[in-house]
């Protein structure tokens, strides 16, 4: 091994106390001695051995491009917690007695970047292991853990102690530059937003606030994660006229059939198949209900709770503070944004339902039959195969897991220059779970890596949606050696039925490069400061970067290279049933969009109009919005009772998915004019360059003029929606 590691860099690698170092101009690596009590388990060893072949490889380099140790019982979790928890507020009380005449940037500012990066190690991993782990205590414990890391954030934050010395620091008026600039005037920022200027009582109230707002929402994750493992018990009389090769995405139960109501996939085959109405209103209304009572009072206090901070820190409104830090920097901006949206598409959203009507009517005989929201998928799909011939579930075959996910890997390693291989892992959290690593083509510099856990496990209440968690992010250390970030995708695709593999349809091979989208976000990154890095960007921006890479699945070129007949290679996709899946989204994206901008704005209004204080049914209150821009829900439903965006970070920031397609769709039509459209290298590169590495580094509006080579407009937006020229 030690023959491995021969470098003349200065290479640390550190998991939970042991440490392996190679000293500068020393011709062989000293082993620093290892603490033994650490190593109780075969995963810690794998691990470390597994991290130094990666050290070996990464010589020259002047990456560390390691994986974290994952604590594999709730003592293991607890101490590392506990740890990192103690040397950050050690490393806080430090700062707070540097003397003023000793401040510099280091160990002002730059060191608190370092110090939330330490936690966010372990924090990281606490949330990975609350959303995916198979053992229930390991759940509980991480839930437990998160509450208590977001209560010390808010401690951490609040003192005034740290406050005074960063402030101290600036009064010098430092020169400085670029990011380094960036983050002194980001953490003033911050700090005036938690309300040092303020009275000491008042800042105690805001603190006692923070804490509370943390337990309620950690509280209401809990529930909608409970929630989601709710069967939807579907008799065989009730799922007649459904395919089988649709059923087979459902579980069983004898005869009957299972839905779990937060498995999104399990509930759209009833919501877009059946054709018994009571059938689709009874899985809208069960999978609405989740957690719909026990999160009823919670989302209240939660609405009321931000009404007052907001109020005691100085802003009208929760949605001014949440905006304050994005793109749109106002709930009034971003309201407008939604309302104008809403406005714009009346006529083309009400020719859409009324396309819909028409449907009902032919097949039900009611002459005054009117659409209802769990009709719209169902006949969406209708409409797909009577006006423009088109049968989605027909074309998964073109789309089995391996051969999608692979091809995107292909498409991705030619326009971004980069290398993607399956590594093994030295430790998993469930046997389905992969490992990629990535890293650049030319410079064959280690870029980060990648877990994809894929498939659901509702028998373990895994996380019931698709998302990419942040594990590591980029930062540049001390020693000039730059940490490379580490990354999940945690999602839920259809599972392999009998002889057949997993098969997707049009629309999860989307949320596939949207959600790889998100990961190459973050793992290219060059930020400096792990604020800036990767997806650690305005809320209202975060979105675009990955939903235009959903435009790659609409391009023939990019599908031709992987979307083939997984019973036959030499059936490739089909031209004409892309140019059918065009029309047909034209044909219903008013729906669609009226749906998002639904949400919006039923968030915006929750965090515009209710004070602190004021009595409040959320479901009452949200399901007239949804009516009102949409359609009505089912009677004696709640969805915003599990509407996680809004209980865990989206909050007053919903509005920014049609915010950041608007963007997106910009920036997607650069590619269109490229000589090698969605496949030109150049164009590629640029996208990675200008917008994937640079994170926050730099305000967002110049990343995306540097890429466009102009200020960005909606006119690409406006043709995506059928309502531009």
């Amino acid at each position: 091994m030690k023959n491995l590691l021969l470098t003349t860099l200065t290479l640390s690698i550190t998991l939970a106390g042991c440490s392996l170092e190679v000293k500068e101009s020393e011709n062989k690596p000293k082993l620093k001695k290892i603490k033994t009590e650490n190593l109780v388990n075969e995963n810690y060893i794998k691990t470390v051995v597994f991290n130094a072949k990666e050290a070996a490889k990464n010589v020259g380099q002047k990456v560390i491009n390691d994986l974290p140790y994952w604590e594999t019982t709730p003592l293991e979790l607890e101490n590392s917690f506990k740890k990192a928890l103690t040397a950050a507020d050690i490393s806080l009380d430090m700062m707070a007695k540097i003397p003023a005449e000793l401040l510099t940037f280091e160990n002002t500012v730059a060191a608190l970047d370092k110090i939330y990066y330490e936690v966010d190690l372990v924090g990281n991993r606490i949330s990975i292991v609350g959303a995916t782990n198979l053992s229930k205590d390991m759940r509980t414990k991480a839930s437990e853990l998160e509450n208590k890391i977001s209560n010390w954030y808010v401690d951490a934050s609040s003192r005034k102690d740290i406050y005074e010395k960063v402030q101290a620091y600036a009064n010098t008026n430092p020169k400085l530059a670029g990011e380094d600039a960036k983050l002194l005037e980001e953490t003033l920022r911050d700090f005036k937003r938690i309300g040092f200027h303020l009275p000491t009582e008042v800042q105690e109230k805001i603190k006692s606030l923070k804490k509370e707002l943390s337990e309620l929402t950690t509280k209401i994750d809990e529930n909608i994660k409970a929630a989601g493992s709710t069967k939807i018990i579907f008799t065989p009389d009730e799922v007649q006229g459904i395919k089988a090769e649709d059923l087979a995405a459902l579980d069983r139960d004898g005869d009957n059939y299972v839905a779990n109501a937060g498995v999104t996939y399990q509930v759209y085959t009833i919501l877009e198949n059946s054709p018994i109405e009571a059938v689709r209103k009874k899985a809208m209304t069960i999978r609405n209900q989740r957690a719909m009572l026990t999160n009823a009072e919670l989302t209240a206090k939660v609405v009321n709770k931000r009404s007052e901070l907001a109020g005691l820190l100085g802003y009208n409104t929760w949605a001014d503070y949440k905006t304050e830090v994005k793109m749109a920097k106002t709930g009034k901006t971003a309201l407008d944004f939604v309302q104008n949206l809403i406005d714009g598409l009346e006529p083309k959203f009400n020719a859409e339902l009324e396309e819909l009507r028409k449907l009902k009517v032919s097949e039900t005989g009611d002459s005054n039959a009117q659409i209802e929201s769990w009709d719209i998928r169902y006949y969406q799909k209708i409409l797909e195969k009577t006006l423009y011939n088109l049968d989605m579930s027909a074309l998964k075959k073109y789309f089995s897991y391996d051969s999608t996910l692979n091809g995107m890997f292909k498409v991705f390693e030619r326009i971004f220059k980069i290398e993607i291989e399956f590594v093994e892992a030295p430790y998993t959290w469930e046997e389905k779970v992969k490992l990629i690593r990535i890293s650049d083509a030319v410079t064959k510099k280690a870029l980060g890596f990648l877990y994809l856990d894929m498939f659901p496990r509702p028998q373990t209440e895994k996380y019931g949606h698709f998302a990419m968690f942040t594990i590591r992010s980029g930062k540049l250390l001390a020693n000039g050696m730059y940490r490379r970030p580490v990354a999940a995708l945690i999602c839920n695709f259809p599972l392999p039925q009998g002889d057949k593999p997993s098969l997707l349809d049009f629309g999860q091979v989307e949320t596939l490069f949207h959600e790889f989208g998100h990961a190459l976000h973050g793992i290219v990154t060059e930020a400096k400061f792990a604020q800036f890095a990767g997806t650690r960007v305005a809320r209202d921006f975060v979105e675009a970067p990955s939903q235009m890479l959903e435009s790659w699945v609409n391009d023939k070129d990019v599908l031709d290279t992987f979307a083939v007949n997984y019973e036959d290679a030499s059936d490739k996709f089909p031209a004409d049933a892309l140019v059918k899946i065009k029309k047909a989204s034209l044909a219903t994206i008013g729906m669609h969009y009226r749906r998002q901008l639904a949400f919006g704005k039923m968030d915006l209004m929750l965090h515009q109009n209710i004070g602190a204080q004021q009595e409040i049914n959320t479901a009452t209150y949200t399901n007239q919005v949804l009516e009102d821009v949409y359609l009505a829900f089912p009677e004696d439903t709640a969805m915003v009772n599990s509407f996680g965006h809004l209980w865990g970070g989206y909050d007053a920031g919903y509005y920014g998915y049609a915010w950041a397609d608007n963007l997106s769709a910009d920036m997607a039509s650069m590619f269109e004019d490229a000589p090698d459209k969605f496949l030109d290298i150049e164009m590629g590169m640029k996208l990675r360059r200008e917008i994937y590495q640079t994170g926050s580094s730099r305000d967002i509006t110049t990343s995306i003029e540097s890429f466009l080579g102009r200020e960005s407009n909606s006119e690409a937006f406006l043709k995506k929606l059928g309502i531009g020229q």
